[in-house]
């Protein structure tokens, strides 16, 4: 997955479980693959996760902004792996068509579209279902035209 860490702050990390987990890891580099933290998730019931990253490293120091990317890994009691699906949430950027498939810039990085679960408005979210706000009446509506007729003028008979 990838998190981009702006201002020290960072998205919410979603994955998804198809069962319990005795143990979860989730373990974040830099974008040159340098380890940057390793987090103990402890034991996950299946289902929809929700995690937050501080924007520390291992010394609790805030890093740098920027693209980080992250993995979680999970095990069952008997220490099995689990696979673990990764969601990733941000603002799309650009779109581009590359060796036959289309990518989406998504945090900065190119998603696949074939990885795209759901795609939101946020401006929708931001100002629901709110009428615009009328013009001003200095943008009041124009004046009909009336053009002149310039027909021939036909005589009496």
């Amino acid at each position: 997955g990838v998190a981009t860490v702006s201002q020290g702050g960072t998205p919410a990390i979603q994955f998804d479980l198809p069962y319990e987990a005795e143990k979860a890891t989730l373990a974040i580099s830099n974008k040159a693959g340098q380890a940057v933290r390793n987090l103990d998730l402890g034991g996950r019931a299946a289902g929809t996760q929700v995690v937050s990253w501080d924007a520390q490293n291992e010394d609790g120091e805030v890093v740098p902004d920027g693209i980080y990317h992250y993995e979680v890994s999970a095990s069952s009691v008997d220490g099995q792996e689990i696979p673990v699906e990764l969601f990733v949430k941000g603002k799309v950027s650009g779109v581009e068509f590359k060796n036959g498939r289309h990518f989406v810039t998504v945090n900065g990085e190119p998603v696949d579209v074939r990885n795209i679960v759901a795609v939101s408005n946020e401006s929708r979210q931001l100002f629901g279902n709110r009428a615009p706000r009328p013009l001003r009446d200095t943008l009041g509506t124009a004046l009909p035209v009336i053009k002149p007729d310039l027909s021939p003028l036909k005589e009496d008979e």
